[in-house]
Parts: structure tokens; sequence; C-alpha cells
């Protein structure tokens, strides 16, 4: 009898193993080979963005050259003490240093060609070309795409700008040849099977790493290049053979704007997809070791199984609320210890990973550092020039030409000390942001910066209107405070109608301990459901005007953390169409420790946090799958509302709980009800 249940168990686990191994190879497969192919397309598009990246730089760099050749601080070019000849030499020596030029032509004020570092066609008259007619309107230009060069006999892009003399004045024409074949050195080399291209505006070819395609005989066709330059990838047949395709559209980089170039890159599936043939093997590979090793394990009984299950289902929940030092102690000898060695393989992998994401955060604030260094190194020569300017070094000046350049010089200072600001939101985290401190009155401040801003979008003829009482002697850091001003009024003048008025103000409070500043504006005010999110950072209201004017989207948060961080308060009211006036305090008494500002890093998990509690408080033990489930698909308050009203309506919950989790929603996601 004991033998006819043995047999008839392991019929009954055999079977179920056999079926759950062939099951889960084949689901295991299916998603593995589809995350393979997706993570080879986004390594590729990856890599196609970084390409056009490298190229746009290498332009840009280009573009620094032909400007740098035009700047009347050059001397080299623009003073009339050197000869053509040594302008040439100088010439020469910059082609030889940069080596990305073939040839640097200089042609005088009729278009004529005067001087080339190669010495070809010398008094050729090119003054009907684009690069030489831009030249000589005073802009800086670049082609949009390779030209034929008539001298050198390649394809080539120019950059042009005018060359002027001490006074300003054009002379003349600076021009500079860059190969076409540079671009393939940029690139490096290719993978076997891989071609990289290059697509104009008009989708024609411009350039190819095959030497078999030539620039203007090829067009991509239409469903093609609009599905790349939609930022998709295109995976079929193209040219008689199964291809994947992927496409990144040029960005420009800094001064360097693009000319809307599509930068391509496809390989045969066979060669793109090959570890999905190598995972089809492993996979049989694997289900056939597992349903060999199923036979002894169908022998054993049920409980062989539940401790072993237990104790990972309770290290899996440890490592779902963040506990990555949860472990398994397994020890069958079996399948199952293997099971948990891998399960602890794993979470040793995630610990890893969180700690490199702690790393990537540290290092995201050492690149606002190091980026806001190369900002601010431009800004010593600017301020150099500019003094000695106002020092009479070039001449002396006018009272208004010394009023004039006082507002650059000021200016100039002040964008330096925006840099400064940038650095030190690099220490924000970590509560290190630094105030400067002197013993002041803010009404000269304030009534500066007013005047600045009247001349901010003149074109939209807005009336400032100031009313600041007199205001204490008291220890302040003027530079903040107006930073935080600047940019109420910036925001202010933005999305103000044409010819409104704006009041500023600054009073001391009813206690007299505080001084409280004030902007209104009658501008286009804030939608009611995104005025909880307006101090959120990189939050912009969806709106034409937001869409038009840009920004980062950390202007409020970092008036938020400035403000907040002074034992200040700061708060706005606004209506839909009628406007928006925000407020602010700072005490007259100066915070002896300052507070970090927190705010300007993404807060997604508290959010997804607070948001799985209230599942878990009105669901139960099924808050925690269907949060997960809802997730997947969208964490607004709008998609969420609807989740809980399909809950009333199918009778899982009441409309009084239902109102409830609507409203604790709304709480935590910043939406209103």
């Amino acid at each position: 009898m004991k033998l006819s249940i043995r047999l008839k168990v392991l019929a009954l686990v055999l079977g179920v193993i056999l079926l759950v191994v062939l099951v889960t190879s084949l689901i295991s497969f299916t998603s593995v080979s589809g995350e393979t192919k997706k993570t080879v397309v986004e390594k590729m598009s990856y890599e196609c963005a970084e390409k056009i990246k490298t190229v746009d730089r290498m332009m840009f760099e280009r573009l620094v050259d032909i400007e740098m050749l035009s700047s009347p601080q050059n001397h080299e070019m623009s003073s009339s003490e050197h000869t053509l000849g040594e302008k040439m030499d100088y010439l020469r020596a910059l082609e030889r240093n940069v080596k990305s030029y073939a040839s640097i032509s200089i042609y005088d004020a009729d278009g004529i060609r005067i001087g080339d570092t190669r010495g070809v066609d010398i008094g050729l008259d090119e003054s009907s070309k684009p690069f030489v007619i831009e030249a000589l309107n005073g802009n800086v230009y670049y082609s949009p795409e390779p030209a034929m060069s008539q001298s050198l006999g390649i394809e080539v892009i120019y950059f042009s700008a005018p060359l002027r003399d001490e006074n300003g004045t054009i002379t003349g024409v600076v021009a500079t040849r860059m190969p076409i074949t540079k671009i393939t050195e940029v690139l490096g080399a290719k993978v076997e099977g891989q071609q990289v291209e290059i697509l104009n505006a008009e989708n024609e070819l411009i350039f190819a790493t095959n030497p078999q395609e030539h620039a203007g005989e090829k067009d991509y066709p239409v469903e093609v290049s609009k599905t790349l330059r939609e930022g998709k990838e295109f995976i079929g047949p193209y040219e008689g053979e199964d291809y994947v395709i992927v496409g990144a559209n040029e960005t420009g980089f800094l001064d360097y704007k693009g000319s809307n170039w599509l930068l391509i890159e496809h390989m045969p599936q066979d060669v793109a997809f090959a570890t999905v043939a190598e995972l089809q093997t492993r996979f049989l590979l694997i289900a056939l070791v597992l349903i060999i090793i199923a036979l002894p394990v169908s022998l054993l009984v049920s409980n062989y199984f539940t401790t072993p299950i237990l104790k990972l289902s309770a290290a899996t929940e440890e490592v779902e609320k963040g506990n990555y030092t949860a472990r398994v102690d397994i020890r069958t000898n079996d399948e199952m210890e293997q099971l948990g060695n891998e399960f602890n393989s794993t979470i040793e992998r995630l610990e890893k990973i969180d700690a490199e994401h702690k790393q990537l955060e540290k290092a995201k604030t050492e690149f606002m550092s190091i980026t806001s260094h190369e900002l601010r190194s431009p800004m010593t020569p600017m301020k150099a020039q500019l003094q000695m300017l106002m020092e009479g070094y070039f001449g002396e000046l006018d009272k208004k030409q010394k009023e004039s350049l006082d507002i650059v010089l000021r200016n100039t200072d002040r964008l330096d000390h925006i840099v400064l600001d940038l650095l030190e939101i690099s220490r924000i985290e970590a509560a290190r942001l630094k105030f400067n401190f002197i013993e002041t009155s803010l009404n000269p401040y304030i009534e500066r910066l007013v005047s600045e801003m009247d001349g901010f979008m003149p074109e939209k003829k807005i009336e400032i209107a100031l009313k600041a009482e007199k205001l204490p002697v008291m220890s302040v850091d003027p530079d903040r405070v107006m930073q935080v001003l600047r940019n109420l009024l910036n925001n202010a003048k933005k999305f103000s109608n044409e010819s409104s008025k704006i009041q500023v103000a600054a009073e001391l409070t009813p206690e007299r301990d505080e001084i409280q500043f004030s902007v209104k504006d009658s501008g286009v005010g804030i939608p009611l459901d995104q005025q909880k999110r307006v101090f959120e950072p990189f939050f912009q209201a969806d709106n034409t005007l937001s869409r038009k004017f840009g920004g980062t989207g950390l202007g409020l948060a970092i008036c938020k953390g400035i403000v907040e961080a002074q034992n200040g308060k700061i708060w706005f009211e606004s209506k839909p169409g009628k406007g928006a006036t925000f407020w602010f305090t700072l005490p007259l008494k100066p915070t002896t420790e300052i507070k970090p500002i927190t705010l300007l890093f993404s807060r997604k998990a508290e959010v997804e946090q607070k948001v799985q509690e209230i599942f878990l408080e009105f669901l139960g033990p099924l808050g925690n799958k269907e949060f997960e489930r809802i997730r997947s698909r969208a964490m607004d308050y709008n998609a969420m509302a609807k989740y809980v009203a399909e809950l009333e309506k199918q009778g899982v919950l009441a409309k009084g709980q239902a109102e409830k989790m609507k409203a604790g929603l709304a709480r935590v996601l910043g939406n209103n009800p």
C-alpha cells in the first residue's frame, strides 16, 4: 500500500516538476531573450547617442576655433600691425596644432581669397559663397552639410567668421575647411557588421563608414527615417536583409546648435542578436539538466520543500523592505541549497548595486561641482578685459560709456556669483550651503535689482512698481536675498502679459522682527491642480509659456531652500488667469546654524513608500500585490483616483473608505482630490 502511494506521489511530483521546468524554461527564455534584444537595442542606441555627441563636440571645438580667430581680442588676426604673411604663419601654426583642417583661408572685404595655408587658388573670387556672405554680414557660419571644395578636391565642412580690426570694423573673412573624413576618426573603429551613417535634415546621406556609399546618392525610406527621428528603433527588413537600425538626433553642444543631423547605426539581426541564439542553446541544456535532476527530487516529500521555501520567503520580505543584509541558511545538499546560495549571491549583488547607486549620487554632486568650475573658467578673462576698459587702458571713456560698462561689469560679477552658487549647490546634500553675511540695509540692493530687471524683456513693456519702506541695517547676505527676489521677478515677467504691471514690496512685519517681501503680477496664474507642486524640484507647469521660456525647474525649489535655511518662509497665492503673488520673509536676526536644503533631489522612493502604506491600510493583505500591479502603469493622482473609483464600483471599498483613500493619495501625490 505504501509503495502504491509512493508511486502516485512520485508520478504526481515528477509530472508537476516536468511541467514547471518546461513552462518556466519557455517563459524564462521568452523573457530573457526579449530583455536581451532590448538590451542590445538600448546599447546600440546609447552608443549612437554618444557618437553624435562626439561629433557635435568636435563641431563645437571647430566653432570655438573660428570664433577665436574672429575675436577683436586676438591681436594676431585683428591688429593692423601684423602683415598678411604673419597672419598666415599664425594660421599655419594653428592648423598644425589642431590637426583638424584641410586648409585655412583669408578673404578680403570683396570675397577674394588673399591667403591660404596651402597656397591654393589665391585670387579666387568666392564672394557668392554662403560662408563668405554670412561672414561679411558679421555672422559666424558653419555649413549644415559637407560641400565639395574646388580647391582641395575633397568634401569639407566650412566654418567662417568676419575678420575685424581693433575698432571692430569688418575687414575680411577667415574660413576653415574640415575634411568630412575627420568624422570617421572621432567615431572610432567599426564593430564587424556595423555601419554608421549620418543624414542631413532632408534625409540625404552625407557620411557613411562604408566607403561604397557616397553622399547625396542615397535617401533613406521615409518610414525608416521618421521612426528613427522619433527616437524609436527600426527592426525589420531593409535592403533585402533583416536589420536592427537605431538613430540619434543631433542635439548640439553648447554654442553649436547643430544642423538637424541624424546619426544612424545599423547591424544585421543575426549579428546583433547573436547572444539570443546562444541563450536558446543554454536554456535547452538547463531545461534538460533540470528534468534529469527532477527524477531523484520527486522522491522527496512535500515537507522537504516547506522549510527552505519559508526561509526564502522571509528573506525576500526583508529585501523588499530594503534590508540587503538578509541571507538564507539552507543545508539540504541539493538544488534547494543551490537556490539558497544563488539567492544569497543575488542579494549580495543587489547590495553592491545599492552601494553603487549611492556612489552615483556622490558622482552626480561631483559632476555638478566640476561642471560649475568649467563654467567659471571663462569668467576671469572676461572680467579682466572689462576692468581694463573701465580703467581706460584702451582709451578714455565718457560718462555714458562708463555707466554702460559698469552695468556689464556688475552683471559679469553677478554671473560669476551664480556660477559660484552652482558650486555650492553640489554641497547642498551635505548641508554645507554658504552665506556671506554683512552689516547693511537691503534698500539699495532692491532698488538696483528692480532697475536691472526693467531692462529684462523690454519688448513686453512691463512696468515694475517698487514700494519699499526704509529697512534697518542688519546682518544679511544680500546676494542670497537678491537671488530669491530676482528669480521671483524673472518668473513674474515671463508669465505676465504685455503692458502689464508688476508690484514689488518690502516692509517690516507688524511684529518688527522680520522683513516681508512680495512680488505680485497679473499674468496667467498657476493651475489649481499644479499649485501644490510649485516648489518641487524640476517641476514646470505644463503650458505654452513654460515651454516657450524653458528653464530647469529648480528656481523656486532653490528659493525655498535659501529662505527656509535662514528660518524664513515662502508662499504664494494664485488664481488661474488672474496672476500670482509670491511672499517670503527674512528674520532680522540671522540664524547661527544654516539649515540644509534637502529638496533638490528626487523623493520618488519616499512617495512610493507612502502610497504603498495607504494601499495596505485600506486593502489589507491585497495591498502589496495591488500596489505593485498599478505602480507599473502610473503613479499620478488621476490614475490612482480612477483605480479607487473602480474598487468602489466593484464593492471592494465602501464609499466612505474610497473617499478617505483618495484624500490620502492626494496628500502624498500633491494633487487636488
